[in-house]
């Protein structure tokens, strides 16, 4: 299990800084703007993006750390599966390496 958890946090630090160095595609430019001007819906999807790049841009210091919650809340969601499905995944550390 300790490699599990290495495995993990060493994959969220690698998400972390790809996600701070890597630029913007256009699509993520697109929600970027909308974070610029909040709303309960637009157009063609629902606001819960443009919200998560508006909570990034509070805590910007390089232009990628804005997907940062997105990165967070997703890697947050693989954490709570590994948690759930523990009882079922029976690793044999002998078998890892």
């Amino acid at each position: 299990m300790n490699q599990i958890r290495f495995i993990f946090w060493t994959s969220l630090i690698v998400k972390l800084i790809l996600a701070a160095f890597l630029p913007m595609s256009s699509d993520e430019a697109y929600y970027w703007v909308w974070s610029q001007h909040l709303q309960l819906s637009y157009y063609d999807h629902p606001p819960f993006v443009a919200w998560l790049f508006w909570l990034g841009e509070q805590m910007r210091l390089l232009d990628g750390m804005v997907r940062w919650p997105g990165v967070l809340l997703g890697h947050g969601a693989l954490a709570i599966w590994l948690g759930l499905l523990k009882p079922y995944l029976s690793i044999d550390q002998r078998k890892l390496w």
